[in-house]
């Protein structure tokens, strides 16, 4: 089992410097779900939550892995998203799905062979759409953020987007 596996084990049992290093370690995810809330509180909800999810993990079973951990997390918190979406009014209509696959990937980090595969598929991309995937799906960024950043319309943020996910799907098959 990884690091990530062990800091969460301690959290769940209640150690206090492991909590705060598994909500640095899911950052990233609790700032995406944020940004789609868009309301005062959301990421103290999130990490609450988060908090929760950890504390009700399963870790006494035997065939626990880190994939199967990170995908109870990531879908676990993508289900407090929605909750919390339709608590506050409505829900965005944002790639999630796909959101959440980038994600549970964010495991690149700590796996060598799947960061040198991930950054010689992204060195097949143009610098456009290597920078939108990357702000989009790594930086958590919204479409209409980007078109802001870049001085682009939205429109041409989600055809470079499109086009680069295309791309990306033919090198993988």
């Amino acid at each position: 089992m990884s690091d990530l596996y062990w800091t969460a084990l301690n959290a769940g049992n209640g150690d206090k410097h492991e909590k705060k290093e598994i909500i640095r370690k899911f950052n990233p995810l609790i700032k995406m779900y944020t940004k789609k809330l868009a309301y005062d509180g959301a990421e103290t909800d999130m990490i609450i939550d988060l908090l929760e999810i950890i504390d009700k993990y399963p870790f006494h079973r035997d065939e626990i892995s880190e994939s199967n951990f990170l995908a109870y997390v990531a879908v676990s918190m993508k289900n407090k998203y929605i909750k919390l979406s339709k608590k506050h009014g409505e829900i965005l209509n944002n790639e999630v799905e796909l959101t959440e696959g980038v994600y549970k990937d964010t495991s690149i980090n700590s796996d060598p062979e799947n960061a040198t595969i991930f950054k010689l598929l992204l060195e097949e991309l143009t610098v456009h759409q290597r920078k939108v995937i990357e702000d989009l799906y790594l930086n958590g960024y919204s479409e209409k953020e980007l078109a802001a950043k870049y001085n682009v319309s939205h429109q041409a943020i989600n055809k470079i987007k499109w086009k680069a996910l295309q791309k990306l799907k033919e090198l993988i098959s």
